[in-house]
C-alpha cells in the first residue's frame, strides 16, 4: 500500500517549497520571540485600552503574543501557501498535465499511489511543525531563559546576595526585601527603577503571588481570581494560604479583598477620565523631551528625571503633581510585573498550541487533498481546494476584528483552533478531536474518489 520510490520522488519534487516555507516560518518565529518585550507591550496596551485596537493587545503574556501573531496570521498564511501548492502537485496537476497516464501505466496501483501521497502530505506537515516547535523552544530559552532551568529575576538574585538567603526563599517571601533597606536598594538597582517604584512593584507582586497560591489550592485558573478576588473568601484553606503570602492573618486578607472590590468600583468611574488626562500630559511632555509619544508612554519614568517635562505634563493634564508621579510609579511597577508574567512560560501550553496547529493544518490539508482527487483540472481545484481554506482564514480574522462579524467564526474551521482556551485552561479537547476527525474524513473521501473515478488518460 505504501511505495518508497513514489514517496522519494514526491519528496524531491516538493522539497524546495517545503524547505522555503519551513525556514521562513522558523525565522519569523525566532524574530518575534527575540524582540518580545512584555513591558513595552503592556504600556502600549494601556494606551489603546477602550479603543478598537484593544483586542490586538489583549494578552501581553509570551504565549499570548505568539498566538496573536504567528499562530493567527503569519504562520497560518505560510502553511496555507504550502498546503495549497502541494495539494495541487500531489494529484490534480499530474492529471491535468497528463503525467498521471504514464504513472498508472506502470505496475503501480492507484491505491498504492494515492496512499503514498497522503503519507507524504501528512509527514511533511508534521515535520515542518515539529521543527518549528523545537526551534521555538530553543529560541525562547536563548533569548529569555527559564524553560529548562528555574528563572529568577535580577532583583531576586541581587537581594539574595545582600541578605545571604536562598533565592527560592526570597521569591516565596518578598516581604524580606521590603523589610530590608539594603535589599530594597539592591533590587531597585537590579531592575533599573527607583525605590518608590520598586516598593510599588513588590506590593503588586506579593498580591499576584497570593492569587496564584489561592488558585492552586482551589484548583482553578488564576485568571478567575484576577477577575473576582472575592471567590477566595469562599475557601478557608485558600484564604489562609493567600494571607500567609502577604504576611497577614486571614481576617486581614478578607478585609483587604473587600477593600479591593470597593476601589475597583470607584476606580472604574474615574479611569477613563484620568486616562485621557494622562494622554494629554504625555503628549505635552513628549514635545519637551523631543521623543515619540509612544516611546514616552512605554517609559513614563523618564518624566521623573526631567522637571521641565514633568511640570509641562502636570500642567497639560490638569491633575496634581503628586498624583501624576504616583500614576507614573504605578504604571512602571505594573509594566515590570507584566514583564515577569510575560516571560513566564508554560511548556505544556506551548506544546498543546503546536499540536492544535498541526491538527488544524491536518484538517485543512485534508480538504485540499480531497478536491485535488475530485477535480481533473488545476483551475477547478483552485476554486475550492484553495478557496475554502482561504475563506476559513478570512472569516476567522474578520470575526476577531469586528463584533458585528462575530457570527462568521461559525463558518470557519480555524475557530476550532482555540488558543485562548489552551492558555486559560479552558476546554479544548473536543475541538481538537473534531479537527482530527475532519482531517481523517476528508483524506478518506479523497482516497476513495481517486481510486474509483474515471481519469482522462
Amino acid at each position: 500500500m505504501f511505495n518508497k520510490t513514489i514517496f522519494k520522488q514526491t519528496f524531491k519534487a516538493n522539497f524546495k517549497i517545503w524547505s522555503i516555507i519551513t525556514i521562513v516560518l522558523i525565522l519569523i518565529n525566532i524574530a518575534i520571540i527575540g524582540v518580545f518585550d512584555p513591558e513595552t507591550i503592556t504600556s502600549m496596551s494601556n494606551m489603546v485600552k477602550d479603543t478598537p485596537f484593544a483586542n490586538m493587545l489583549a494578552d501581553t503574556s509570551f504565549l499570548g503574543m505568539l498566538t496573536q501573531t504567528i499562530y493567527s496570521i503569519h504562520g497560518i498564511i505560510l502553511m496555507l501557501i504550502f498546503i495549497i501548492s502541494v495539494g495541487s502537485n500531489l494529484i490534480v496537476s499530474q492529471v491535468d498535465r497528463g503525467s498521471m497516464a504514464y504513472l498508472l501505466s506502470t505496475p503501480i496501483k492507484r491505491s498504492e499511489f494515492v496512499i503514498t501521497q497522503v503519507a507524504y502530505f501528512i509527514a511533511s506537515l508534521f515535520i515542518m511543525i515539529l521543527l518549528f516547535t523545537i526551534s521555538g523552544l530553543i529560541s525562547i530559552q536563548a533569548f529569555h531563559g527559564g524553560i529548562w532551568d528555574k528563572g529568577y529575576t535580577e532583583d531576586i538574585k541581587a537581594a539574595s546576595n545582600v541578605l545571604k538567603v536562598d533565592k527560592a526563599e526570597i521569591a516565596n517571601n518578598l516581604t524580606l526585601i521590603l523589610n530590608n533597606e539594603y535589599a530594597l536598594k539592591a533590587g531597585a538597582e537590579a531592575r533599573d527603577i527607583d525605590e518608590d517604584v520598586y516598593k510599588e512593584y513588590l506590593n503588586l507582586k506579593i498580591i499576584d503571588n497570593s492569587y496564584k497560591v489561592a488558585a492552586e489550592v482551589m484548583n482553578i485558573d488564576v485568571s478567575e481570581i484576577n477577575k473576582n478576588p472575592s471567590i477566595i473568601k469562599g475557601n478557608d484553606e485558600a484564604l489562609t494560604a493567600a494571607a500567609n503570602i502577604m504576611g497577614i492573618n486571614k481576617e486581614g486578607y478578607s478585609a483587604y479583598i473587600d477593600k479591593l472590590a470597593i476601589q475597583k468600583i470607584e476606580g472604574a468611574k474615574k479611569s477613563s477620565e484620568i486616562q485621557e488626562k494622562i494622554f494629554v500630559g504625555i503628549n505635552a511632555a513628549s514635545k519637551v523631551l523631543d521623543v515619540k509619544e509612544s516611546d514616552l508612554a512605554s517609559d513614563m519614568e523618564q518624566l521623573k528625571s526631567n522637571d521641565e517635562a514633568l511640570n509641562e505634563a502636570v500642567k497639560a493634564a490638569g491633575i496634581p503633581k503628586e498624583m501624576f508621579i504616583q500614576i507614573i510609579n504605578n504604571q512602571t511597577a505594573s509594566n515590570n510585573l507584566a514583564a515577569d508574567k510575560g516571560i513566564d512560560f508554560n511548556v505544556r501550553d506551548y506544546v498543546m498550541i503546536n499540536l492544535g496547529l498541526f491538527l488544524l493544518m491536518f484538517a485543512t490539508s485534508g480538504i485540499t487533498f480531497m478536491f485535488s482527487c475530485i477535480f481533473n483540472t488545476s483551475k477547478n481545484y483552485m476554486a475550492l481546494g484553495a478557496g475554502i481554506p482561504l475563506a476559513f482564514f478570512l472569516f476567522h480574522m474578520m470575526a476577531q476584528v469586528s463584533e458585528s462579524l462575530k457570527a462568521l467564526k461559525y463558518f470557519s474551521l480555524n475557530t476550532l483552533f482555540d488558543t485562548q482556551a489552551i492558555l486559560n485552561g479552558g476546554n479544548y479537547t473536543f475541538q481538537l478531536i473534531i479537527l482530527a476527525v475532519v482531517g481523517i474524513a476528508f483524506y478518506s473521501i479523497g482516497v476513495r474518489v481517486f481510486k474509483e473515478k474515471d481519469l482522462p488518460l
